[in-house]
């Protein structure tokens, strides 16, 4: 498999609540209809709680960090292409005004390691 994580933020003046509803019921359908390369698509909200050594509440940099699993890096470059696409590109362009802090968008290709913990069984996990 082949992931990619979308990090995000959301556009000044709107809520977090706000970001995620608008997220879930519009914005994920269009990535749903442009991008038919996807195996998985995950979004994870950042919710901002204490930190444990001094109560101090940070605001992230980012409010979302979204997941996109490809077959391999072939298929992911193949959905990229399939986002372009004029009509594509002009729908998900449009509707990321409304929702994102454009200057923030940031897309990285992930490696994962995962370590092995002693006292957790491999079935499990």
């Amino acid at each position: 498999m082949f992931k990619v994580l979308v990090l995000l933020k959301r556009k000044k003046g709107m809520s977090l609540d706000e970001f995620i509803k608008y997220y879930e019921t519009k914005h994920s359908v269009l990535g749903v209809k442009y991008q038919t390369k996807m195996k998985r698509y995950v979004r994870h909200y950042l919710k901002p709680i204490p930190y444990p050594l001094d109560g101090t509440v940070q605001e992230p940099e980012y409010d979302v960090l979204t997941e996109l699993w490809f077959d391999d890096q072939k298929a992911f470059e193949d959905g990229m292409a399939l986002m372009r696409a004029p009509e594509a590109n002009a729908v998900l362009s449009e509707d990321e005004k409304n929702l994102f802090d454009l200057s923030k968008n940031c897309l990285v290709a992930v490696e994962d390691h995962e370590s092995d913990l002693p006292w957790v069984k491999a079935g499990d996990r």
